[in-house]
């Protein structure tokens, strides 16, 4: 009995050496925690809520950003050649005006979870962007089949397609176009997925151009209706003598394509100290397909004036600033990969 009572009491008092240790590691941790929600509240702030729409592949990814943003369905939806940015990335203000989204299909065929959330979203009209070199007609007959009106917005080329989205957009509704965003259609994809949002926000026209030359009926249309021109993109994209043709014109432009959305999101959003939500898409360097998920995103993000930060791999100084000062309600990172980690960053900030 002796020694049992001397095993329990030294039991006792490892236990109590223990427990203190215990419950000061807890104090610290709950101390810890409730310092960073001080500061949090000193400061006026609290984390952001987050959400990842990341699908196994592009035309998933899309699928998923329509169900985040027309839950109920839509009206309309626009499907593009996921191949086909420049075609897709000029679309975005028009299908933002009619409350679309935008999905993505191969050129002949349209992927079976594609067709699915085409039937979830049960719309009247699907609207095919670019010509049959981009959506052939076998694509268009499948739609047929399923009883949905098909209509097609697609010139010879992308600076065509780009002035046929616009005339359209200034036709819809009430409220034609008066500012117009200009852009490289050849080398500033980048630059196109970085004003596509605020664009497709404030009801203004993509037109693409060449470095030194503009189709004259882009030319006069601009001339005859915008009030305020952007050109996005530096010298390299768009020439300063074709920047002195385009009437009552701005340039917004940085040192590649990170610094150009860096300023985009300064121009657009800077002089709020918080938005609803804040998308995070990969820039495309590297791979220029890779911005298919900011193109998606665009539209959805016009829906609460949002901005998408465009990175790869890490924010440049110029998003970091812009993140520090902008707060978000919501982070919202859009497929997977190479944004991982400025998404992360971006997190550390808020």
């Amino acid at each position: 009995m002796k020694i049992k009572s001397k095993k329990i009491i030294a039991f006792a008092l490892s236990l109590g050496i223990m427990l203190p240790s215990c419950v000061y590691a807890d104090n610290i941790s709950k101390n810890q925690n409730a310092q960073v929600d001080m500061n949090n509240y000193l400061q006026g702030r609290k984390s952001p809520k987050e959400e990842k729409l990341i699908g196994e592949d592009r035309f998933d990814t899309a699928i998923k950003i329509s169900q985040s943003g027309w839950n109920n369905g839509s009206e309309r939806v626009f499907l593009v050649n996921s191949n086909s940015l420049p075609d897709a990335l000029a679309s975005t203000p028009l299908a933002s005006k009619l409350d679309a989204p935008i999905l993505l299909t191969n050129k002949n065929s349209i992927p079976y979870n594609v067709t699915e959330e085409i039937k979830r979203l049960n719309p009247a009209e699907v609207i095919l962007i670019g010509s049959e070199g981009a959506i052939s007609s076998s694509v268009k007959e499948s739609l047929e089949d399923m009883e949905v009106l098909v209509s097609r917005i697609g010139g010879a080329d992308r600076e065509e397609t780009s002035l046929l989205l616009t005339r359209q957009l200034d036709d819809t509704g009430d409220l034609g176009v008066s500012k117009v965003a200009v852009v490289n259609g050849y080398n500033g994809l980048a630059d196109a997925t970085s004003i596509s949002s605020p664009a497709a926000s404030d009801n203004t026209a993509i037109i693409y151009t060449g470095k030194d030359s503009i189709r004259s009926e882009a030319k006069n249309f601009i001339t005859q209706n915008s009030t305020k021109t952007y050109i996005v993109g530096g010298e390299y994209s768009i020439s300063k003598k074709l920047e002195g043709q385009l009437v009552n014109s701005e340039r917004l432009a940085g040192t590649d394509r990170k610094d150009t959305n860096a300023k985009v999101l300064e121009k657009f959003y800077g002089k709020s100290s918080k938005v609803n939500n804040m998308y995070f898409a990969k820039d495309g360097s590297g791979r220029e397909a890779d911005l298919v998920d900011g193109l998606a995103a665009g539209v959805l993000a016009s829906k609460t004036k949002s901005p998408v930060v465009l990175a790869s791999g890490s924010l440049s100084s110029a998003q970091k600033s812009f993140i520090k000062k902008v707060k978000a309600d919501k982070f919202v990172q859009v497929g997977g990969g190479k944004n991982s980690k400025p998404y992360a960053e971006a997190l550390a900030f808020q």
